[in-house]
Order: C-alpha cells, then structure tokens, then sequence
C-alpha cells in the first residue's frame, strides 16, 4: 500500500516535534523570567513606595521596572539562540526572541515619549478637576514636542545639507546620542550623589543640623 499524500514522512515529523518542543521551552523560559520579574519588581516597589501614591502612578512605575528587569531574562535565551545559530542549530524560538525585543522597545518608547510625560504634568497640575489637569497636561507636553520637533527638522535640514546624511542614519545617530547624554548625566549624578548622601548619613551632627534646619 502507499502512502497517503497527506501523511508527513517521519524524519520531517520528528524535526517538527522538536522545533515545537524547544520553541515551548524558549517561551517556558521567557514567561517563567517575565513573572519572576513582575513578582521582584512589585514587591520593591510595594516596599518603597509612599502608601498614598496613586493606582496610576504606581502602575506605571511597575511597568517601567518590569520593562527594565525582562532585559535580564531575555538576554541569556538570546545569547544561546545566537550560540546554537552559530553551532550550525537553527534556532526555532528566535521569533519569540524578536518579538520580546519588539516589545520592550516600543513600551519603552512609548511609556518615556507619552505616558510619563503626561503623567509628570498631570500630577504636577493645579486644577481641581481631573479635567482640568489632563488638558494642562496635554498643553504643557504639546509645548515641549513642538519644541523637539523644531529642533529636529533645523538639525535634520542642517546635516543633510552639509553632510549628506539621510533620515535613517540621523535618527539612529540621534537615539544613540541621547541615550550616552542621558545614561552619562544620570551615572554621572549617582556617582556624585550616592556617596556623597552615605557620608552625610555617617555624621548624626550634620543629620540633627540638617533636620532642624528643615
């Protein structure tokens, strides 16, 4: 008797079994990290944070540290798919991979660009009504993107004219200028700013000076 068009030789069922079994391994792996990352980061943030902050504010306090933490579990799956990739393994998981990187960029993006923004604004508002400090919320936040905006397209227009660099390029030279500003001010700050807070708590004469001159 032949075989059934429809029938899957086994050879080519058992690379199916297994693909399937190590891409359910890779998103085991991935949502084992994912929650064990949520589980820390709401119990550092329960544990520090002011007992009347809002539900808003905590939320996205506790997706902006969930977003930062995943890093350390997607890395080490990451790595190995490049490792196997190289081994002559094909990696069935590195589209889970893609994906997960996908993700963390964009929800960064968009919680740092959108909703930290307003939120900073909203909280810093004088209205009475939620309202009222939503819209001097969106006004303030409109006033800096037009900002960035202009500052943007006179430095796009400058380098393309003088140096011929294109979109693409400017926009990669523009995040990766921001990102070494921004992490060499913070580390910067923090390097200063950390010892020099542990050696004022190490003087009780200067805390008491301190605290009644608060």
């Amino acid at each position: 008797f032949g075989q059934p068009p429809s029938a899957v030789p086994r050879s080519d069922a058992t690379r199916i079994g297994q693909g399937v079994m190590e891409l359910t391994g890779g998103a085991e792996f991935l949502f084992a990290g994912a929650i064990a990352v949520a589980v820390v980061s709401t119990g550092l943030i329960h544990h520090f944070a002011h007992r009347e902050v809002s539900w808003l504010s905590f939320l996205t306090s506790l997706l902006g540290f969930v977003l930062s933490f995943s890093i350390i579990a997607l890395v080490p799956f990451d790595v190995w798919e490049a490792l196997s990739a190289e081994d002559g393994k094909k990696g069935h998981s590195q589209v889970l991979v893609d994906s997960s990187w996908e993700l963390i960029y964009w929800a960064t993006f968009l919680l740092c660009w959108v909703l930290c923004p307003l939120l900073i604004e909203y909280e810093a508002a004088g209205d009475f009504t939620v309202y009222g400090r939503f819209r001097a919320s969106l006004h303030r936040n409109a006033a800096w993107c037009a900002g960035y905006f202009v500052a943007g397209v006179l430095m796009l227009i400058w380098f393309t004219v003088d140096g011929g660099i294109g979109l693409r390029a400017w926009c990669i030279a523009a995040s990766n200028a921001w990102g070494l500003l921004l992490s060499t001010v913070l580390m910067g700050y923090g390097l200063v700013a950390v010892p020099r807070h542990l050696w004022c708590l190490a003087n009780p004469s200067e805390q008491l000076a301190t605290s009644y001159c608060n």
